[in-house]
């Protein structure tokens, strides 16, 4: 399901194995989560790598994460988004709302900084 890595005020999530980001998943996604909605001053990077097909509801539990990390003063930054996924989140227009890098590893060295 999601892998979540916490280092310091670094915490990376990873979606293990094809998702997708659907209604049926999201009753798995926000329990998952829970620990980080409760911390602040957090950099968060989620890795959307092995999200193959993201719904209208999926869409929507992302924006509704992101508001609540961001709401406790944490910096969430996404990577590794491509195909379908990344098509849906440039035509809503999400990808001038999100930080959004092409790999993990250039998402690590902005939040370094």
């Amino acid at each position: 399901m999601i892998e979540i890595k916490n280092q310091d005020d670094l915490a990376v999530v990873k979606f293990r194995d094809s998702t997708l980001l659907t209604r049926n998943f999201s009753d798995e996604l926000e329990p998952a989560l829970l620990p980080l909605l409760d911390q602040s001053e957090k950099n968060v990077i989620i890795n959307m790598s092995s999200i193959s097909h993201i719904d209208s509801y999926g869409i929507g539990l992302v924006i509704t994460l992101f508001k609540k990390m961001v709401g406790k003063n944490n910096r969430v930054v996404f990577s590794d988004i491509s195909g379908q996924v990344l098509f849906q989140v440039k035509m809503l227009g999400l990808d001038r709302v999100f930080t959004i890098f092409e790999t993990e590893n250039e998402a690590l060295s902005s939040v370094a900084h």
